[in-house]
């Protein structure tokens, strides 16, 4: 699912060409994207509790987004993608814990919208409210579902990172006013 939700992201890094953040994004929201599930391997955390909530999705950003920053200012900007130059007058280290924030809250939140189709469902917004959201389309372990996600979540990404490159290098384009 994170794959799938990712692409449009990729689409527009690709398209101004920030490909460095492009292929960070992407790694850190495919490495995260089963973090919330660390609360089948301990007793501490109930499954699909806090782990899978808004709130877990802010903590992880902040954390991430605290680590971007960090590198940022350790002179890993440029590494990362993230160098003032390619974000006008943002400074790197501001850059680099907000980009950091996205791909940590964005993994979180991908996963839950995952969960979301599966007859347990998700109740985001805990503790503010216990209401859960559940389409029930599939069960979390069902291997076709996974894999048809999965290779939906591919071919997108591939087009999108395709399309964005065909747009800024001028091989597509697209007239003023047609979109």
């Amino acid at each position: 699912m994170n794959l799938l939700l990712y692409a449009p992201v990729a689409f527009g890094l690709a398209w101004v060409g920030m490909v460095t953040p492009l292929a960070w994004g992407l790694l850190g929201t495919v490495l995260l994207s089963t973090l919330p599930d660390v609360d089948r391997y301990t007793s501490l955390l109930t499954h699909r509790g806090f782990t899978h909530t808004v709130l877990f999705a802010l903590v992880v950003g902040v954390l991430l987004g605290g680590a971007g920053a960090l590198a940022a200012n350790q002179g890993l900007g440029a590494s990362l993608g993230l160098s003032t130059v390619e974000l006008a007058d943002t400074s790197a280290t501001v850059a680099g814990g907000a980009f950091g924030f996205f791909v940590g809250a964005f993994a979180v939140v991908g996963h839950l919208v995952g969960d979301a189709f599966t007859p347990m469902g998700v109740a985001p917004w805990e503790p503010f409210s216990d209401r859960r959201h559940s389409l029930g389309w599939f069960d979390a372990d069902s291997d076709v579902a996974n894999r048809l996600w999965l290779g939906t979540g591919i071919v997108l990404f591939l087009l999108a990172v395709l399309v964005g490159t065909l747009l800024r290098t001028g091989v597509l384009a697209v007239e003023p006013g047609a979109i």
